[in-house]
C-alpha cells in the first residue's frame, strides 16, 4: 500500500550537504512527504480504514512553520540567482522580495531557476507518493535515450502427450512453441495546468500541497493509461483467453479463476488486486461470526500490504486515484471499483512500462499571459511507453 511506501522512504532524500540550495530541495521534499502522508490519512479516516497509517514527522505548527520557511527561502534563492545572472541586486530579505514580486512573477530567468529546483524536489519522491499498483501488476523499464526496448514473450503452449506406439510416435499432435516480440518505444506525454502566483508566496498557502499536486497529476495520468492499457490487454481474447472473464461476481466465479490462473500459468500462489470497494466484496463483511477474522486481515495490511489470504488467495487494494478536474464535481476516480485482477505469483506481470532513462519528470514554470490574475502556467512532462503483454494469463471478475 502507498501507506508503506510512505513510511519506507529513506532519511538520504531528506538530507543535506549544508548548502542553501540542497536544504531547500531537502525540505521541500520533506514538505511534500508530510502534505501527502495528511492527505493519505484523511483519505483513511473518511473510509474508516487504518486511521494512523501514516507517522508524522512535522506537528501541525511546525510543518505550517517549515512551509513558511521554506517558501522565503526558496523565493530569495531563485531571486538572487536571477538577479546574479542580470548583474542586479538581489532582495536582502523577503520584505524586499515581496515589494517587487511582481517583477519576478514575469521574469523568464527567476522560472527557469525555480523550475530547476520544483523538478528536483519532486523527481527522487514519485515513487513514494504515486501508488504502488505497478509494482504488481506492471513490469517497469528504464530504456536509454532515443533507443527503444523490445520484449520477447513465449507462447505458453501446453504439451500434449498422446496415446501412441513405438513405431507411430511421429503421428501424435504437435504443440507450436514460438516467440513474439514487443517493441516500446518512450515518447513525451505531458500535461499542463495553471497555478497562481500567490499560492507560491504566499504565507497562508501550503506549498507542500503545491509540489504534491504534481506528483498527483502524474499519478493520476499513470493510473489511468494503465487502466486503458491493461483493460484492453485482458480482454483481448488473442492475448487472454475468453474462459478467464468472468461477467459477475459471485464465489463459484472467485474459487473457478483462482484455480484457473493456477492451473493455465502453472502457479501454486495467485494475488487478487482491485479497488479496496471490489475487494471488500470477497472480505468477510465483520458479523459476529467472523469478526475476528476481519480484524487480522487488517493487521496483514499494515504488516504486509496486503488486506490477508481469502480462501487460500491474497488479496491486495490498490490505492485508487481522482479523474484531474473531477475533485470538486463527480469525483470519478481512475480505476474501475468494481472489477478483480487475478494474476499468478510466479509469472511475469501483465503490463510492462517503459521510462526514458534520466528523464521521469521535467517541469516547466512560465509567465500566463491574457489570464489578468497573477496565474502561472506548469507543463509537467514524462517520457513513457506502455504496452499490455499478457504473457501470464490474468483472470478478470467484471461487476464485483
Amino acid at each position: 500500500m502507498t501507506s508503506i511506501r510512505l513510511n519506507d522512504a529513506p532519511v538520504s532524500l531528506f538530507s543535506s550537504d549544508g548548502s542553501s540550495r540542497n536544504d531547500i530541495v531537502a525540505c521541500g521534499r520533506l514538505l511534500m512527504y508530510e502534505s501527502a502522508g495528511r492527505e493519505m490519512n484523511r483519505v483513511r479516516v473518511n473510509a474508516g480504514v487504518n486511521k494512523n497509517d501514516y507517522a508524522f514527522h512535522l506537528s501541525e505548527v511546525d510543518y505550517k512553520e517549515t512551509s513558511n520557511n521554506h517558501r522565503r527561502d526558496l523565493m530569495l534563492y531563485c531571486a538572487k540567482i536571477c538577479c546574479n545572472s542580470l548583474g542586479k541586486e538581489a532582495p536582502a530579505s523577503y520584505e524586499d522580495f515581496i515589494r517587487t514580486q511582481r517583477d519576478y512573477m514575469k521574469d523568464p530567468n527567476f522560472l527557469r531557476v525555480l523550475s530547476g529546483v520544483v523538478q528536483e524536489i519532486i523527481r527522487p519522491m514519485l515513487p513514494f507518493v504515486m501508488s504502488d499498483i505497478i509494482g504488481k501488476l506492471a513490469q517497469t523499464v528504464s530504456v536509454p535515450m532515443g533507443q527503444t526496448y523490445e520484449i520477447n514473450v513465449g507462447s505458453g503452449e501446453i504439451i500434449l502427450f498422446s496415446d501412441s506406439s513405438w513405431g507411430a510416435s511421429r503421428s501424435v499432435p504437435y504443440a507450436e512453441l514460438y516467440d513474439k516480440t514487443f517493441t516500446m518505444n518512450p515518447t513525451p506525454r505531458s500535461a499542463g495546468f495553471f497555478v497562481r502566483w500567490y499560492q507560491l508566496v504566499s504565507n497562508d498557502r501550503d506549498i507542500g500541497q503545491f509540489y504534491n499536486s504534481i506528483a498527483t497529476g502524474l499519478s493520476s495520468f499513470v493510473m489511468g493509461y494503465f487502466n486503458k492499457t491493461l483493460s484492453a490487454a485482458v480482454s483481448n481474447t488473442a492475448l487472454n483467453p475468453s474462459y478467464l472473464q468472468f461477467n459477475s461476481y459471485n464465489t463459484a466465479n472467485w474459487i473457478s479463476a483462482c484455480k484457473l490462473v493456477r492451473e493455465v500459468n502453472g502457479a501454486r500462489e495467485v494475488t487478487a488486486f482491485g479497488d479496496y470497494s471490489a475487494c471488500a466484496k470477497v472480505l468477510p463483511t465483520g458479523t459476529a461470526q467472523d469478526a475476528a477474522l476481519t480484524m487480522m486481515l487488517g493487521g496483514d495490511w499494515m504488516r504486509t500490504g496486503y488486506l490477508g489470504t481469502v480462501m487460500g488467495n491474497k488479496l491486495v487494494a490498490f490505492q485508487n486515484a481522482i479523474v484531474p478536474n473531477t475533485q470538486y464535481t463527480t469525483g470519478t476516480e481512475v480505476m474501475p471499483t468494481n472489477k478483480l485482477y487475478i494474476t499468478a505469483n510466479n509469472q511475469p506481470a501483465p503490463i510492462w512500462i517503459a521510462f526514458e532513462d534520466g528523464t521521469p519528470i521535467t517541469i516547466e514554470l512560465d509567465a500566463a499571459s491574457g489570464t489578468g490574475d497573477g496565474s502561472l502556467f506548469c507543463n509537467v512532462t514524462t517520457s513513457m511507453d506502455m504496452i499490455g503483454v499478457v504473457s501470464s494469463k490474468v483472470a478478470v471478475i467484471d461487476n464485483v
